[in-house]
């Protein structure tokens, strides 16, 4: 960066030689301008201009602002009468004299009525420097009394307004650098998820299934990060059934990645107890007593009959797992529930239907709310029907698949909510 000069301007009130005994500020702010230049942090960089200006300008005591959002927050002062700064807002009368004189401010000369400025008059702040670039105010600097008591000439203000501006562009510079640092450590946030998620989701969806003599069965769960908070499961307790569960839950945060498995866990250690709606309440009454009110959980969980193709299913939450079964060249939508009383599985209501052979059986849920998502379901069904209807003969795995890729646009488009799906062929 090239040095910077700050040079007194005539005025017509020329004060006396003694007047200029003590810090020649014009040179003081060139030197603190060199300093600053190479800083890229930002509250590095406010540290050092509060501590230079106090130094450089031998004032008692020196602070700066900087805005954030709507409000103007003090990230560095120097000087005990600043123990606790305030929030100044950004619709304070401080701030509009601020932009709009043209020299640095005099806070006491704001209305009193501001607490702005009454804060800073409280503070014996003497002068106030606005920081800018291109007419937007990113902050200021508040000086107090120099020690060597004069006043300032209008050439000494200009300098300030000058080194203001100057300040202003290295401002900026250090909140684009602070802006693009978050957003990659967002971003390597996002990734260190992305694989704990992926970690976890490796123990509540099942690494094996197993084989079924005339059944043909899979299941799938994707999301946009990698890793689904929707869920499947296939589990056996004898030789004649095979239970099946498809689930979604939604958390304001990334304990859904948590829940997801412990919810799995209580359906396979109630599924012994009795019917798969006495399953299925056990867990809600879990659920409700462990998790809170906005913890959001829902579940379609069902019995398979090997021999007869008997199927018992409850459905419960409020995302309303689907269900559809194409037979004899039909597909027709299954019976679900999405009612619900609290967050968790409260409600329930229990099906019946016969899988006979050459029928097909889709199970889905996926993290859409039934309020604002509610043309997404309706979207998504269509998906599952058209891709029903136009895969005739294709394993289970296979329709999966072309089902998945329906939800996305394309095999490589995102899903827009975390995703399960379960497919089960009578052969």
């Amino acid at each position: 960066m090239a040095r910077l000069s700050f040079r007194r301007k005539s005025d017509q009130n020329t004060p006396s030689n003694d007047e200029f005994e003590g810090v020649d500020i014009p040179n003081a702010l060139n030197a603190l301008t060199q300093e600053l230049q190479n800083e890229i942090d930002l509250q590095h960089l406010c540290s050092t201009l509060a501590k230079g200006l106090q130094q450089r300008l031998d004032v008692e005591h020196a602070a700066v602002f900087i805005k954030r959002d709507s409000l103007f927050e003090a990230l560095a002062y120097k000087g005990e009468v600043w123990d606790q700064p305030p929030i100044i807002d950004a619709d304070d009368d401080l701030i509009t004299s601020i932009k709009s004189s043209g020299f640095p401010l005099r806070p006491d000369s704001v209305q009193q009525l501001s607490p702005g400025g009454l804060f800073m008059s409280s503070r014996e702040a003497k002068r106030i420097i606005a920081l800018h670039v291109s007419g937007q105010l990113l902050g200021f600097a508040a000086i107090g009394r120099k020690k060597l008591p004069r006043r300032y000439t209008d050439g000494e203000l200009h300098a300030m307004s000058d080194f203001g501006e100057h300040v202003g562009k290295m401002v900026k510079l250090a909140m684009l650098a602070q802006q693009k640092q978050t957003s990659e450590l967002r971003r390597q946030m996002d990734v260190v998820e992305s694989r704990i998620a992926r970690g976890l989701q490796r123990h509540y969806l099942p690494t094996a299934m197993p084989p079924i003599i005339d059944w043909d069965y899979t299941g799938m769960a994707a999301n946009p990060g990698g890793a689904s908070t929707a869920f499947y499961d296939f589990f056996q307790l004898d030789a004649h059934t095979l239970h099946i569960v498809v689930g979604t839950v939604m958390t304001p945060d990334f304990n859904n990645l948590v829940i997801a498995p412990a919810v799995r866990a209580l359906v396979r250690a109630f599924a012994p107890l009795g019917s798969v709606g006495g399953a299925i309440s056990q867990v809600g009454a879990v659920t409700n007593s462990l998790y809170p009110e906005n913890v959001n959980i829902s579940l379609l969980y069902g019995r398979l009959y090997l021999a007869s193709g008997e199927f018992d299913y409850v459905s419960a939450g409020p995302h309303n797992p689907l269900l559809f079964i194409k037979g004899n060249d039909q597909v027709i939508p299954g019976p679900t529930s999405g009612d619900v009383i609290g967050p968790q599985l409260s409600v329930y209501k229990s099906y019946n239907l016969v899988l006979k052979q050459g029928y097909t059986l889709v199970l889905h849920v996926d993290s859409s709310t039934p309020i604002d998502k509610a043309a997404e379901h309706v979207a998504n069904q269509s998906l599952i029907e058209h891709t029903y209807r136009s895969s005739n003969h294709k394993t289970a795995g296979t329709l999966a698949t072309e089902i998945m890729r329906s939800f996305g646009g394309g095999e490589q488009a995102p899903f827009d909510n975390d995703v399960a799906l379960v497919v089960l062929r009578r052969l």
